[in-house]
């Protein structure tokens, strides 16, 4: 009898030789953990019978050759569940010591549904095998439960297993190379099919319970200038931020606003951000009470808005502790990753223009009794003369980072160390404004920050730091869809957060 090592030679070589007629190996689906185990749950529930020569298809089904199935054994169901198949659809069985072409090596705290633990045998053991991971069975991570094909039970089973394999030695976790991970339980996603119900799942979250907001703040999804001082509003009226085409009211928003019996609409920005016909719109949709707020310009509004915030809070009994946040007009990111800390401590957000602080923010800082600026962005988004001259006479500190992405960290960690949580952490794309607009707002809510990332790929300055703080996150809120946050930001999150 030959040395089991060569009879595995010859069997890569005899695949060698098949996809010579078949075509490559394809692996070209990803596959979702879900499906890995959905596969595996046939064979199990049919008790295939275990053969290292014959074939069985998806249904369980004996077959006569494989260019139907896949070999009943345990390399070959743990290549059934995976779905391999060559180029051309044959479906594809690897043996244990050539399986692993399409795994990668992880750790065993890496560990998730759906994983292989492998041992090839090809490398002196006594034998070789390939076992489907399903879970953990306790929580010291010593026991977990398979799906296997065995030589020894018989057939296709399920069975609790002491990890890697009994104490015996080169048993190793692996991982499918095109496994198309689910994020969700380290990623919950707040989004919608446009930026308009993506502030209504921004709303739902925050105000699950119909009934729960007599009071909305409307602001243009176009455009961004006046709606960055939304979140502050939003918070003293404790409602949420929705977003409206400028010329029409969405269905999606009217519906929202019913839902949480919102009797009170205000819009914010004049009416080229927000028209005429929307706010008409919204006396049909039910709302009794439509008030607007709006300036000869982004700075008045924004100081407008301040100045409404600041009464509304007073009409509560309340009051702003005396801190504004001072960020540019003339750009987005800097005022929007301070939106949850403007809705939860109750501070406003004034804008200014890089190298001249307007005469409407000048007046604003006077009349909310301001005692502390804090300056969002570098001198290129808020210059040391414009900074100076806010603080005339007030304690002034300035919060920046290299870039957007940096700066959001910074705001954020501001924001924790003056009350806010970690938990519940948001992210959004940085390179858009819409969906950080309610976002910003519904984290708020929550007293967790909000920061921001390239919407195709996780910020590394972004990734440390919810790498950081992943014990306290727990899952994190992706705003918006895959089109401005990418699944792979969102894996990116996930395996930061631990996944």
């Amino acid at each position: 009898m030959k040395p089991r090592r060569h009879r595995v030679a010859v069997c890569a070589l005899a695949l060698i030789a098949l996809a010579a007629l078949l075509g490559a190996p394809g692996n070209a689906s990803a596959i979702t953990r879900d499906a890995v185990l959905d596969r595996g749950k046939v064979w199990v529930d049919r008790f295939v019978p275990y053969s290292n020569s014959g074939w069985a298809n998806e249904a369980g089904d004996i077959v006569a050759n494989s260019s139907l199935g896949w070999r009943r054994d345990c390399s070959g169901f743990a290549s059934y569940c995976l779905n391999l198949r060559y180029a051309n659809g044959t479906p594809l069985s690897y043996h244990s010591g050539t399986i692993d072409a399409v795994l990668t090596p992880i750790t065993k705290e890496q560990l998730r549904p759906g994983d292989i633990i492998n041992r090839p045998n090809d490398a002196g053991y006594a034998y070789g095998h390939s076992i489907v991971f399903v879970n953990w069975a306790n929580e010291e991570h010593t026991e977990y439960w398979s799906y296997e094909q065995s030589s020894s039970r018989g057939g296709t089973c399920t069975r609790l297993v002491v990890y890697p394999f009994w104490g015996e030695p080169g048993f190793a976790p692996y991982r499918y190379n095109r496994i198309e991970e689910d994020y969700e339980p380290w990623c919950e996603p707040i989004e919608g099919a446009n930026r308009y119900e993506t502030a209504v799942a921004a709303s739902r979250a925050s105000f699950p319970e119909t009934g729960s907001a007599d009071t909305a703040i409307v602001c243009s999804g176009l455009t961004w200038p006046d709606a960055l001082g939304g979140a502050g509003l939003a918070g003293a009226v404790d409602g949420p931020v929705l977003l409206t085409d400028p010329r029409e009211l969405p269905g999606c928003v009217a519906e929202e606003l019913a839902r949480l019996g919102v009797t009170r609409a205000v819009i914010v920005g004049g009416e080229r951000a927000v028209s005429s016909r929307v706010a008409s719109a919204l006396a049909e949709a039910g709302v009794a009470q439509v008030d607007r707020i709006g300036g000869a310009d982004r700075y008045e509004t924004a100081a407008r808005v301040a100045e409404a915030a600041a009464f509304e809070l007073m009409a509560r009994g309340e009051s702003s502790d005396g801190t504004a946040y001072l960020a540019s007009g003339e750009n987005f990111p800097d005022a929007l990753a301070a939106s949850p800390a403007a809705r939860f401590f109750g501070r406003p957000v004034l804008l200014t223009r890089a190298s001249a602080l307007p005469s409407a923010t000048a007046d604003a800082l006077e009349s909310l009794s301001t005692t502390r600026v804090l300056v969002l962005g570098a001198a290129g988004a808020v210059s040391s003369h414009v900074a100076s001259a806010a603080g005339e006479g007030r304690v002034m500190g300035r919060l920046a980072g290299l870039d957007r992405y940096a700066t959001s960290i910074i705001v954020a960690r501001h924001a924790t160390a003056e009350g806010m949580s970690w938990a519940g952490l948001g992210v959004a794309a940085g390179g858009s404004y819409c969906d950080a607009l309610a976002g910003g707002s519904a984290q708020g809510k929550i007293g967790s920050p909000l920061l921001l990332t390239p919407g195709t790929a996780l910020a590394g300055v972004t990734a440390r730091e919810i790498t950081a703080h992943a014990e306290e996150i727990g899952r994190a809120h992706c705003y918006g869809g895959p089109k401005t946050l990418t699944t792979g930001v969102r894996l990116g999150i996930a395996t930061c957060l631990g996944m």
